[in-house]
């Protein structure tokens, strides 16, 4: 069942990423900045790094400001 979960969320985000000019789409949990889903391009670790950076800045700016 979760492999059939990752498959589906993969199919997503391969599909979300593919209008705009985005070059790696990830689904996230939040709380342990692990990513759960990605698209089917090569994940490197310098932007997953950045994306853990952002997930950092958005939740000290919501705690700032929400």
């Amino acid at each position: 069942m979760v492999t059939h979960a990752n498959e589906y969320a993969d199919n997503e985000s391969d599909s979300e990423s593919d209008p705009g000019n985005v070059d790696k789409s990830f689904l996230f949990d939040v709380a342990s900045k692990i990513y759960i889903a990605t698209d089917s391009t090569p994940v490197d670790l310098p932007t997953y790094e950045l994306c853990c950076d952002m997930i950092d800045v958005t939740m000290d700016l919501s705690l700032i400001y929400g």
